[in-house]
């Protein structure tokens, strides 16, 4: 296992963004038992999927070094969002929300704060159809991120979101 511990090593050095080269370094270094170095690759091919844009792997890889270690986190917090957007197409919709809940607490002063808030705010109406929880974000979002990208598509879901409250209640 060692030799081919070095090979697989080697191979993905060499290689960085080959994904198949990362992911069996990955699993060798699982068989081995090598839980440091497992744990510390896993952030690095975590982040390779994200952005070959194999959300469900990474998914998948996340959670079995959650599983491994509760405590264990992305390298970058942006990296927290396309995990969730992963969860969402899964239909897994109370891990999306998890996945990026109290992330403004968490970094503070992130540029994609709104993008989670906006994020959040769909999952909960869309998909979880708790209208009020998500008019609350929306006002939170559109409150302190005013000239944010994300204020668009908020104040037009917000509007929405109120048209149908509006109707519901004449209705």
């Amino acid at each position: 296992i060692d030799e081919a511990l070095d090979l697989a090593y080697e191979a993905q050095r060499i290689a960085p963004d080959d994904v198949a080269a990362n992911d069996r370094y990955h699993k060798l270094l699982a068989l081995a038992g090598k839980n440091d170095r497992l744990m510390s690759h896993s952030r690095r091919y975590l982040g390779l999927l994200l952005q070959k844009g194999l959300g469900d792997e990474a998914l998948t890889l996340y959670r079995a070094m959650q599983e491994r270690d509760a405590a264990y986190a992305p390298e970058q917090p942006v990296q927290l969002l396309r995990l969730a957007e992963a969860a969402r197409k899964r239909r897994d919709f109370p891990q999306a929300l998890s996945l990026v809940k109290g992330f403004d607490k968490r970094f503070p002063r992130h540029a994609e704060i709104p993008s989670v808030y906006l994020f959040a705010a769909r999952v909960l109406c869309e998909n979880l159809h708790q209208d009020a929880s998500a008019c609350q974000i929306l006002g939170v979002l559109l409150a302190r991120y005013p000239d944010h990208p994300a204020r668009v598509e908020a104040q037009q879901l917000l509007t929405v979101l109120d048209k149908l409250a509006g109707a519901a209640v004449t209705g």
